[in-house]
């Protein structure tokens, strides 16, 4: 677990707490002694501390806060993308590229476990893919159960699609890098190559709008690794950590998966701006040059 990493039992923050606390009666002591309540928060001595420290009430008024910025980003046109299937979308980001270094690094992994015989192909890796997805649709406490004669849980795409030992024996070999080369220095280093060319996918998709939002996301994983996170009040509690950036619409443009607090990651810009806004930057220099810059 990193730092911001905390026990199922342990206490946390303030926005884990939980609903009766956070709405129960509150009290506010000052470091001079005053007290007040949420009752008594505009109490005469509240105010005139208030107004001495030089606070003065805002003043609203009604209106569009951007109507008089003349805006340069233009709106996201995804048009050529509306007539696609899914499996068209999906081969966007999955193309032939990604299936061949798959290919290639499953086979260079069986080599070195003595499998000389084995081989695989891109059509399998497609089917094995779709099974893989199918059990995140359809959760089962074991994937052989979907080729079970039970009726309860054979599942009959996937019984039809592949045999058994097929799939266990590509699941035991597929690869994403190359074990001989491996960066030391990036903790995500066996799932690395697949990362940059999927993330570079979704960066040459991106259509540039006004809005963009950065924020982490959980990936899940129950099983034990040493990068898995837990993080009390998201909806995914336990996995890994990404941090995200994506359209005010939904696309994903950019991800950096979360290495924890000893990962050096830039250090000039995490001493110049801290470590959460290098993130974002991180994530916007990632974007090619004509999508960062316009007239």
């Amino acid at each position: 677990m990193d730092e911001d990493s905390a026990g199922e039992d342990e206490g946390g923050l303030i926005d884990n707490l939980p609903g009766k606390q956070l709405n129960a009666p509150a009290e506010a002591v000052f470091l001079d002694g005053r007290r007040t309540t949420e009752d008594d928060g505009d109490s005469e001595e509240y105010r005139s501390s208030s107004h001495s420290s030089g606070y003065k009430n805002p003043k609203w008024r009604r209106g569009n806060l951007l109507s008089s910025v003349d805006c340069i980003f233009p709106e996201p046109n995804y048009v050529k993308y509306r007539d696609f299937s899914p499996m068209e979308l999906f081969e966007l980001f999955f193309d032939e590229e990604v299936w061949s270094m798959i290919v290639n690094q499953t086979i260079v992994y069986s080599k070195s476990k003595r499998e000389t015989s084995f081989t695989v192909t891109k059509e399998e890796l497609k089917v094995f893919l779709g099974i893989l997805l199918s059990s995140g649709i359809v959760p089962v406490s074991s994937r052989r159960l979907f080729w079970k004669n039970s009726p309860l849980t054979r599942n009959e795409a996937v019984y039809n699609a592949m045999r058994r030992s097929r799939f266990e024996k590509i699941m035991q070999f597929v690869h994403f890098a190359d074990n001989s080369a491996l960066d030391k220095t990036d903790k995500y280093e066996k799932v690395c190559p697949l990362v940059k060319l999927i993330s570079n996918r979704f960066i040459s998709r991106f259509q540039p709008g006004k809005f963009l939002s950065h924020d982490e996301t959980m990936i899940e994983y129950f099983g034990k690794h040493g990068y898995k996170q837990c993080i009390r009040g998201k909806p995914i509690r336990f996995g890994y950590k990404a941090w995200c950036l994506h359209t005010d619409d939904g696309y994903l443009v950019s991800f950096d998966l979360y290495q924890g607090c000893t990962y050096e990651g830039n250090v000039k810009k995490e001493k110049t701006f801290g470590k959460c806004a290098a993130t974002v930057l991180k994530n916007i220099d990632s974007l090619q040059e004509d999508r960062r810059h316009f007239p």
